[in-house]
């Protein structure tokens, strides 16, 4: 029996199993790292899902109060605009209370200083005038009308 022969035969043959017993561990390792791997990968895929879907949700909730301040906005933007027409309406009247009072104040400084001068003559002779008396605790868009005889008004 060749010892020799056999010998080297088997370990030969141990050497290769040897190493492939080393390589069939090393892809066992590598393929456990693989799989570990992919868990972890599926976890981060299934967490990046929730955080995904928790964003869109938020986004929905953000469009609708964007919405409703765009809403609001637009309210409050048309109030302004109306208020602004109401103010200079208002302004316009006022404008034109004033110009009516002024052109009555004339006309009645020419009555009275006519009346005084009918006043003179004869005081009986003069109608009841009109007169805008201004307070001054009120605005000067505000006046007081008072019907005065033309007595009362010289004294007489």
């Amino acid at each position: 029996m060749p010892t020799d022969g056999w010998t080297r035969t088997y370990h030969r043959q141990n050497l290769l199993y040897e190493k492939l017993k080393m390589k069939e561990k090393e892809v066992m390792s590598f393929l456990h790292n693989l799989e570990m791997e992919y868990v972890e990968a599926c976890k981060n895929n299934q967490e990046l899902k929730k955080e995904i879907n928790l964003y869109h949700k938020k986004l929905v909730i953000l469009k609708q109060e964007s919405k409703k301040l765009q809403a609001d906005w637009a309210i409050i933007h048309q109030y302004l605009v109306d208020l602004n027409l109401s103010c200079k309406d208002e302004q316009e009247k006022t404008s034109n209370l004033e110009t009516q009072e002024h052109q009555v104040g004339t006309n009645n400084l020419v009555n009275l200083c006519l009346s005084d001068t009918i006043c003179t003559l004869d005081p009986s002779l003069l109608p009841p005038t009109t007169f805008l008396i201004q307070t001054p605790k009120q605005p000067p868009t505000s006046w007081n009308v008072a019907v005065l005889s033309s007595t009362s008004i010289l004294g007489s």
